[in-house]
């Protein structure tokens, strides 16, 4: 009954605080997930209702994604899965996003449905990431220097081991990726 009470209480104000960025948080476990149609969603105003550390699972899949300010997702210390999925990020956005995640905690990242062309080096900062989903962008065009980047990142991100390519630009996979598939080090959907 304590159990309950405790849940249920801590459900209230957590509808309560998320209300105005148009969140809900579910019983099942730690977790954000817009409710209404494309809301505008901005982590820093649930910031100001002050640190939810224990968030692990955040879903802003079809939201607007407002990053006016420097404050966004620092306010989610323990934040593991992040879901931008049809968010109408670019590259310049996705550096941006980057540098404001908890690097020692994201797990999960699902940027699909974008408008990505490339990928930040950034991106190998996030040492834990195990999934990544890039699918449905403009990611294509293996230039050397994209080549080198991708190289670079996945050097960094040795936790990776599923990652999503599927309908984007590519004709065909650099060597650096196919060799992680091949030694059965990561799993390519594409």
């Amino acid at each position: 009954m304590n159990e309950f009470f405790y849940r249920s209480s801590l459900l209230v104000r957590l509808i309560a605080v998320c209300s105005f960025c148009h969140y809900s948080i579910g019983m099942e476990g730690p977790t954000a997930t817009h409710t209404s149609q494309a809301p505008i969603a901005t982590a820093s105003t649930v910031s100001h209702h002050g640190k939810l550390a224990w968030l692990e699972e955040l879903n802003l899949s079809g939201s607007v994604v407002n990053l006016s300010d420097n404050n966004h997702f620092n306010c989610f210390p323990k934040l593991k899965k992040l879901n931008l999925r049809t968010c109408s990020i670019n590259n310049t956005t996705l550096k941006l996003i980057i540098s404001m995640l908890p690097t020692n905690s994201i797990t999960e990242l699902f940027l699909s449905c974008n408008v990505l062309t490339s990928l930040p080096e950034s991106l190998g900062n996030l040492k834990q990431l195990h999934t990544l989903d890039l699918s449905y962008n403009n990611i294509g065009g293996w230039t050397e220097e994209n080549k080198t980047r991708l190289f670079t990142i996945l050097g960094k991100l040795k936790q990776l081991h599923t990652l999503y390519l599927g309908l984007n630009n590519l004709t065909s996979l650099p060597a650096i990726l196919l060799q992680r598939e091949e030694s059965g080090q990561l799993r390519i959907i594409w």
